[in-house]
């Protein structure tokens, strides 16, 4: 059935303290609640293969940092079991210059997570067969949609390599 109805949603809920909600929730144990992200961005490097106008300087000491295998499991063990979780490599850097990428996708898929690769693309032809198997969804940052306009936003001509990659998945 039908969920019984909170009397915090019948006047002003966003002014209801978190002693009432609690006490009402504990009233109705019927009501499920999710625990939990839904979504957890991991940047598991901060190493970039391409420059960017619209990436910020890091500071010398975050610049070309790698997360190692032992950093990830400990970041995984420390996880609690989550359901229907997805997953993105994410952040300043680009997830396929970790020469660990692939072993931690693996990890994250066989523990149905759904992995989310945010990329510029640059190294994506040479792993797009990992990339297509171990992610659900691969997203290529494209800065422009002519050689032109790509190379004057990121300073290389790599428009050409880049549309490789994402052909090739």
């Amino acid at each position: 059935g039908r969920q019984p109805q909170s009397p915090l949603s019948e006047s002003h809920p966003e002014t209801a303290s978190a002693e009432e909600a609690v006490r009402y929730l504990r009233q109705h144990p019927e009501i499920e609640i999710a625990l939990g992200p839904e979504e957890i961005d991991m940047e598991i490097t901060t190493q970039n293969d391409l420059p960017s106008l619209y990436t910020p300087t890091l500071r010398p000491e975050r610049r070309n940092l790698m997360m190692s295998l032992d950093d990830f499991k400990k970041i995984m063990d420390g996880l609690p079991d989550l359901d229907d979780l997805r997953l993105s490599f994410a952040g300043f850097g680009e997830p396929l210059l970790n020469p660990h990428w692939a072993e931690i996708a693996g990890t994250l898929r066989e523990a149905d997570l759904r992995l989310w690769l945010l990329t510029a693309g640059l190294s994506l032809r040479k792993e797009a067969e990992r990339a297509v198997e171990l992610c659900e969804r691969i997203t290529v940052s494209l800065d422009g949609a002519t050689a032109e306009t790509y190379r004057a936003i990121r300073g290389v001509d790599a428009f050409a390599a880049v549309c490789d990659g994402i052909r090739a998945t």
